[in-house]
C-alpha cells in the first residue's frame, strides 16, 4: 500500500510548499502533562496494553507520550478555549497536518489558535508501543481538534 494516495498528495502540497522552509521548532503544550525525557519508564511502569519498549529512544518517546492513554480530549479542548489562546494539536512530519480538521477548516480558525506538537507525533516511529501510541495521539487529536474548530468556527 503506498505511504501518500494522490488525493492526499493533492491535499498535502499547498500546505508543504509553505512550510518546509519554515519549520519552527515544536511547542509542547502546557496541557499537557510535563515529562522529562531523559527519565524513560520502566518496563514495569508500561500500561499493560504495550508491548516492552524495543530501544531507549522508544522508552523515552514512551514516558512522553503515555498520558494519551488516559487523557480526555474534549475536556482538554475546553481547557484550550477556556485559556484565551486556544491550541490546535498539529503533526511534524514531512508536511504539517491537524488531525480531524480539513485543511480548509484549519485555515477558517488558524488567525484565532497556535499550534502545538506533542513529543511523538513526526514520522519517525521508534517500534511498536510508538506507534500504538502515535496512534491513539492521532485518535486523540482528532476529537480534540474537532472541539476546537466547532468552538471557534
Amino acid at each position: 500500500m503506498p505511504l501518500y494516495s494522490p488525493s492526499l498528495i493533492a491535499i498535502a502540497l499547498p500546505i508543504m510548499t509553505g512550510l518546509l522552509a519554515c519549520q519552527k521548532t515544536p511547542d509542547l503544550s502546557t496541557n499537557m502533562p510535563d515529562t522529562n525525557p531523559q527519565t524513560a519508564l520502566n518496563q514495569a511502569e508500561l500500561p499493560p496494553n504495550l508491548p516492552p519498549a524495543s530501544s531507549d529512544q522508544e522508552a523515552d518517546i514512551i514516558g512522553q507520550m503515555s498520558w494519551v492513554l488516559s487523557a480526555d480530549p474534549l475536556a482538554d479542548a475546553q481547557s484550550s478555549l477556556a485559556s484565551g489562546a486556544p491550541e490546535l494539536i498539529a503533526f511534524s512530519a514531512r508536511f504539517k497536518s491537524y488531525p480531524g480538521l480539513s485543511p480548509e477548516e484549519q485555515a477558517q480558525i488558524s488567525s484565532k489558535t497556535s499550534d502545538k506538537f506533542p513529543a511523538g507525533s513526526a514520522d519517525v516511529l521508534y517500534g511498536e508501543a510508538h506507534s500504538i501510541l502515535r496512534r491513539a495521539l492521532n485518535d486523540y487529536a482528532k476529537i480534540y481538534n474537532q472541539a476546537i474548530y466547532q468552538a471557534l468556527r
